[in-house]
């Protein structure tokens, strides 16, 4: 039979005589090809049970010629999605072939969000500058692009922009810090809430980054290292800087944050290169949340202001090996982003402008001639991790705790704040016979 494991010993033809030999050579062929190596039982042994065939190991597909070989076929394909050194795992150990290969870690690898600086809602996100003269300052401690702080030792230590055509592709966007105080240490820090870092808490992890600098003199002392909280999940310290120490010396972290890798110098370079940590064991006890920091250790060195760190591509994930980074697609990648912040306003505009575009507007005519209030329900385009600190703004101003109605900028607010959610509310101030309420807002439930 053609494509079986076997065939047949002898073709028979019309009027030949079956003899009981043929018969029982036909039988034992059958037989002796239900064997172990032809049909069952590939895991009699340690060595058989691990067993496995590249398909590809040449010029040309190395077809299988048994069914022994069409599984370890497979059991190969296994082994390269996740990479460890069996193509099976014991789930008593820390290897991450559930967690990684098959995505049982919310459908995604990268437990970090917004991994290429790619959204930046508090700025003119896609061109995005914070520094010490925009609305979202350049400070110590402040979310800038989303889902990532910057920490550093004082204010205004670096400028911090959106930029293109980056990484080791030469295509990717990345998030540049341009420093603006000399002999200072800064980073950039983003904490994982408890309900995405479940995956790896007690077990082991990978991280991995993609980065240069402009000037290996100045900065020449990168590091990377992963963070776990051991007290209340989800109500973390975000200054993860107890102590930025001297030149050379790691940060010394604020109480409940343990570092779970010691971080080495990346001797990152003037080239884009991708670095990695790997293996990593999450073990510190009642972790509930999980950081990853990367960061500038030069503090004498870096004694020149206008010299860059630039960072793409930052991906944690379950295992003991780093992996290629993973793509998301960007609107789902800012969806990601909304659930800890969002606005009403376009993602290229700053909150607190003025703009009318995509502006929350109600407006009604002919009613009763009188002062008034006006009540309007607004829904947030994601369930947000917690209820958000909620501001309005006028579309007509810019100014925070105002909206406007018919008798111009008057004092609104936000109240009913829920994570779906809030009720803007405002006082016209004087009678008429419309009903308007126009506004903006934003939403921070960051951690």
């Amino acid at each position: 039979m053609a494509g079986s494991t076997f065939s047949r010993i002898k073709t028979w033809i019309a009027g030949q005589t079956l003899t009981a030999s043929d018969l029982n050579a036909e039988f034992d062929n059958v037989l002796s090809n239900l064997d172990p190596t032809g049909i069952d039982d590939e895991s009699a042994s340690n060595a058989a049970a691990q067993a496995v065939k590249d398909p590809y190991s040449g010029a040309s597909l190395d077809k299988a010629v048994s069914l022994e070989e069409e599984l370890q076929q497979l059991r190969y394909l296994i082994k390269q999605l996740h990479g460890e050194t069996y193509w099976y795992v014991d789930p008593g150990t820390t290897d991450g072939l559930a967690k990684t290969a098959l995505g049982i870690t919310q459908g995604a690898k990268n437990l970090l969000i917004n991994p290429q600086g790619e959204h930046a809602q508090r700025g003119a996100s896609g061109s995005a500058t914070f520094d010490a003269t925009t609305n979202t300052l350049n400070s110590d401690n402040t979310y800038l692009d989303d889902r990532w702080l910057l920490l550093s030792d004082g204010n205004d230590v670096v400028d911090v922009t959106q930029q293109t055509g980056g990484g080791v592709s030469g295509k990717e966007p990345y998030i540049r810090y341009d420093v603006e105080t000399a002999q200072k240490k800064f980073g950039r820090f983003q904490i994982i809430e408890n309900k995405n870092c479940k995956c790896i808490l007690g077990d082991v992890a990978s991280v991995s980054v993609e980065s240069n600098v402009t000037n290996a003199t100045k900065l020449s002392d990168i590091r990377m290292a992963v963070f776990s909280w051991d007290s209340t999940a989800d109500s973390v310290t975000s200054d993860l800087v107890a102590t930025w120490e001297a030149e050379g010396t790691i940060i010394t972290p604020a109480t409940n944050w343990t570092a779970e890798n010691v971080a080495a110098n990346l001797s990152v370079t003037t080239s884009w290169v991708k670095y990695k940590v790997e293996n990593i064991s999450i073990d510190t006890a009642s972790a509930a949340n999980v950081g990853v920091f990367v960061y500038q250790n030069n503090v004498a060195t870096n004694d020149t202001t206008g010299v860059f760190l630039e960072i793409t591509n930052a991906q944690l994930e379950p295992g003991a090996v780093s992996t290629d980074f993973e793509y998301r697609g960007v609107g789902h990648e800012l969806r990601l982003c909304q659930r800890y912040y969002c606005k009403s306003y376009d993602l290229g505009v700053v909150p607190g402008a003025i703009d009318d575009n995509g502006s929350i507007n109600f407006y009604v005519d002919g009613v009763t001639n009188a002062d008034h209030f006006v009540h309007f329900d607004v829904r947030f385009p994601v369930s947000m991790r917690a209820n958000p600190t909620t501001a309005v703004f006028s579309n007509t101003s810019g100014d925070s705790g105002k909206v406007t109605m018919m008798n111009g900028d008057v004092v609104g607010g936000a109240s009913f704040i829920s994570d779906g959610g809030f009720k803007c509310v405002g006082e016209n101030g004087a009678i008429a016979t419309q009903r308007r309420l126009i506004f903006h807002y934003k939403a921070d439930a960051e951690l």
